[in-house]
């Protein structure tokens, strides 16, 4: 990702420019975020360093005490100069690329802390959930299907790579010492379990869940009922969706 950072940085500046009437935080974070994400991905995502493109940060928000949440946007496109050679197919370059309100490939957002780099993290778009999208579709449209086995049963006819019966396949790719390294969030995986949930959100179509999650607790004296932390994966790939915690 080391193409990547440059791009990275030069668009964070203009960023921070367009910014500069904002209300900047007390206390400045002790690091680089632009860093952290690189890292961090580089950790929860292998797959993601062969893919070339654009990234682009945005601050959403500034808070004093526990830093910043912004968003990260990343869109594949080739980072050449935007003159194809005449033996060549036309690739999606990268020069006049603009930011559109989300990334249909990925788009994470962070929530950045002193303690730990990163408090709250979540990703959305086809690189994490493009397999996943086909079962919620079908589960959608069957508000019949009132037990979590049932919608289970739409999963098991994708054949996902890591379905119900496939639990210690699916630990064993849990990036458990990447995520308490960033988050300090202890995953405890005797905890993991594949749901399927249904929410209605009337007059929007119903919120629907299929992932594996697993919960956990932050630090070495964490009390239950106020320390607690989870992440969900989906259950095609194992790729992460979400880091929570209270």
């Amino acid at each position: 990702m080391k193409a990547k950072l440059a791009l990275l940085l030069c668009l964070s500046i203009a960023g921070i420019r367009g910014l500069s009437a904002a209300p900047k935080p007390k206390r400045d974070l002790p690091f680089d975020r632009l860093r952290k994400v690189e890292e961090f991905f580089d950790l929860v995502y292998p797959d993601l360093k062969t893919q070339r493109g654009i990234v682009f940060l945005s601050a959403v928000e500034f808070h004093a005490i526990t830093g910043a949440q912004d968003q990260v946007n990343f869109i594949p496109c080739y980072p050449g100069s935007g003159i194809p050679l005449a033996t060549e197919p036309l690739p999606n370059y990268c020069a006049g690329t603009y930011l559109p309100h989300s990334s249909s490939f990925l788009s994470a957002s962070f929530w950045f802390s002193k303690r730990f780099p990163i408090r709250w993290f979540g990703a959305a778009g086809s690189f994490v959930n493009e397999k996943v999208k086909a079962v919620q579709e079908e589960i959608a449209k069957h508000p019949e299907w009132t037990t979590q086995e049932e919608r289970l049963d739409a999963l098991r006819r994708a054949n996902p790579r890591f379905g119900p019966e496939k639990k210690e396949e699916f630990l064993k790719t849990v990036p458990a010492r990447a995520i308490y390294e960033f988050t300090g969030c202890h995953l405890d995986l005797s905890t993991a379990h594949l749901v399927a949930t249904w929410e209605e959100a009337k007059p929007d179509p119903p919120l629907i869940q299929v992932v594996w999650s697993i919960s956990g607790h932050q630090g070495r004296h964490a009390k239950p009922e106020t320390d607690r932390c989870w992440a969900t994966f989906e259950p095609f790939d194992g790729k992460l969706l979400s880091i929570q915690q209270i």
